[in-house]
């Protein structure tokens, strides 16, 4: 419903949020976690464009989003974002719900306040963008300790998928790259070999840690570390398919009815309907039957401007 709301075209990058959507793991040193959701809130503010401008920037200036951020990084206005995260007590989860791990649902601000703890500034343009930007390869799975993963099930899928897919795209060894090595010193002598090796490659230390004859020192945070994970009613984990349900309809209805605006709503309708032009009848009252589990007047909006027969 963002999407096709307001917030579906942002006036810049540099005026959007950021929202990690996935809930990860804070771990302490002795064991105790907290689950986390991440989120970067623009110090520009937030500012957005109409459709209709949206259409005319994509067809006249498609890389206007890249153009706008290298210029403003050119002129000195460095773009920032403060970050801040949602924490979560493992015993609050027992009783949270399938929105725990849900990537489609929100925590509720009012219940895990956004607590600031950074900012990230972007001040340098790339020199050459073949180099730095298109051999970059951004994982979930990269983490730094204290930051776990949890049985967020799109969270474990992309833990895989992506190293999967860039290893593919620039090689087994394309965490040695410039833009994807990491800056401080990890010692990983497991990660070896293969095509393009572009390091020592760990002279002749044993592919294994935790060898009193090689220099690796074995980070605190990195001890074995077992956490029960919240299981409704005693469950277990398996390969499901998760039916569309009551749940699902709870948070979109609270969007229309306490955050959206008219204005927002009619916006929201507007730019649904126009993407469901040449769309075959029976998708379309699909998705009238869809947005209607929501609210009964979104539906009714819809089938008005789906048939004609009202301007909204």
């Amino acid at each position: 419903m963002h999407l096709f709301g307001s917030r579906g075209h942002p006036e810049s990058a540099r005026k959007m949020t950021g929202f990690g959507i996935h809930t990860f793991k804070l771990v302490a040193e002795d064991g105790s976690f907290r689950y986390c959701k991440f989120h970067f809130k623009p110090v520009q503010g937030i500012s957005n464009i109409s459709s209709d401008m949206a259409t005319r920037l994509a067809g006249t200036n498609p890389d206007s989003y890249n153009q706008d951020l290298w210029e403003a990084i050119a002129r000195g206005e460095y773009p920032v974002w403060k970050l801040y995260v949602q924490v979560m007590e493992p015993e609050r989860a027992e009783s949270f719900g399938r929105a725990l791990f849900d990537i489609t649902k929100v925590w509720p601000h009012k219940e895990f306040p956004l607590i600031e703890v950074g900012e990230m500034t972007l001040n340098k343009n790339p020199e050459n963008f073949f180099v730095e930007i298109e051999q970059a390869a951004f994982s979930p799975s990269n983490m730094v300790p204290g930051v776990a993963a949890t049985p967020d099930p799109m969270l474990q899928a992309r833990m895989f998928a992506y190293p999967d897919a860039q290893r593919y795209r620039l090689g087994v060894n394309y965490p040695h790259l410039p833009p994807n090595k990491p800056v401080c010193p990890v010692y990983a002598p497991y990660l070896r070999d293969g095509a393009h090796t572009a390091t020592p490659n760990y002279g002749g230390d044993p592919n294994y840690v935790r060898s009193t004859l090689t220099p690796g020192v074995t980070s605190a945070s990195a001890k074995e570390v077992r956490h029960h994970e919240f299981l409704r009613l005693g469950g277990v984990l398996g390969l499901n398919e998760i039916p569309v349900d009551d749940e699902d309809f709870v948070q979109p209805r609270a969007l229309w009815h306490k955050v959206f605006d008219e204005q927002e709503r009619r916006l929201f309708v507007t730019n649904l309907c126009n993407s469901l032009e040449g769309v075959v009848p029976e998708l379309q009252q699909a998705t009238v039957a869809m947005f209607s589990r929501v609210d009964a007047r979104i539906g009714q909006m819809m089938e008005a401007n789906l048939k004609g027969g009202a301007r909204l």
